[in-house]
């Protein structure tokens, strides 16, 4: 599905489940990032997420995130959500890359691409889980069922989440992250 690029007053409504009357105020007030072409409201996406993200509660913000896929187009999507919420958010590509970022810098979330050239996810969760137990590793893959799925269950508990990656799915676990890191 293509993504658009502009809403209306009422996909906004929608995509932040507040009242269309709300988005139309918050518009003619400029408290929201809007443009007025002839007479109707237009709300460009990338805006609304940013402005979501710096007038959240949410506790997404500044959590420090590692995405590893060899697809350049999930990478820089998956990083475009999460930075529009408040993460802090480095790519890698390979297995070996993401191995030397780990020992480098400390991530709360890795987003583990499971199918990838040279070394593969379950290599890559493998050699983390023998590095740090306590780094939160998420399989992303568009393969749930298969050895390698079943091998990287086996090395502990996992989240996983499918491929395509879906922007609302992606948020809520990121979201959800901090209370579970409290219930550790």
């Amino acid at each position: 599905m293509e993504r658009k690029s502009f809403l209306t007053i009422s996909e906004v409504s929608d995509y932040l489940q507040l009242p269309e009357e709300t988005i139309y105020k918050y518009a003619r007030a400029g408290r929201i990032p809007a443009s007025k072409i002839g007479r109707y409201w237009r709300f460009d996406v990338d805006e609304i997420d940013r402005w979501v993200a710096q007038h959240s509660n949410s506790s997404s913000s500044n959590l420090s995130v590692l995405v590893v896929d060899d697809d350049p187009m999930v990478r820089d999507l998956m990083c475009q959500w999460l930075r529009n919420v408040g993460c802090d958010v480095d790519l890698a590509s390979d297995g070996h890359q993401v191995l030397d970022m780990i020992k480098a810098s400390k991530y709360d979330i890795v987003f583990l691409d499971l199918m990838m050239p040279g070394m593969n996810g379950v290599d890559v969760l493998r050699e983390i889980k023998g590095y740090s137990d306590g780094i939160n590793v998420v399989i992303v893959t568009s393969y749930f069922e298969g050895s390698m799925m079943q091998q990287a269950l086996e090395l502990g508990p996992t989240t996983m989440i499918k491929k395509p990656v879906v922007k609302e799915t992606l948020l809520a676990l990121v979201k959800s992250f901090p209370e579970r890191k409290r219930k550790v």
